[in-house]
């Protein structure tokens, strides 16, 4: 990855949006679980990464509104949980990202979600 590019990660737990960080320009990340958020904000804070941010965020709502998504992504990652991510894709879709990479411990799931 550039260091121009600009990536949002969903379901973002704690993990990897910090090293990514290192070689974007801005790494946010978002996750619905909030003690996940602060563990990650604090993670990144002991590592210094002052272009890695994280917010709390039901990724199943309309993410178009919130005051992050203006800042505009180029590159999405999604890393849900086993469950999958069914109702997200139609909100990043309107990001309009130029790629959307899925990251996924469930081949189930990552074939429904494809679907969408």
């Amino acid at each position: 990855m550039s260091t121009s590019a600009r990536m949002r990660e969903a379901f973002c737990g704690r993990v990897i949006s910090q090293p990514v960080g290192k070689f974007v320009q801005i790494s946010l990340g978002v996750e619905g679980v909030a003690a996940l958020v602060r563990q990650a904000a604090y993670n990144a804070e002991l590592n210094n990464l002052k272009n890695v941010r994280f917010f709390p965020h039901n990724l199943e709502e309309d993410v178009a509104h919130q005051p992050w998504a203006a800042q505009g992504f180029n590159k999405v990652l999604r890393d849900p949980a086993r469950a999958g991510a069914a109702g997200v894709m139609s909100h990043i879709v309107k990001l309009a990202p130029q790629r959307v990479v899925y990251v996924s411990c469930n081949p189930t799931t990552l074939a429904r979600d494809s679907q969408a």
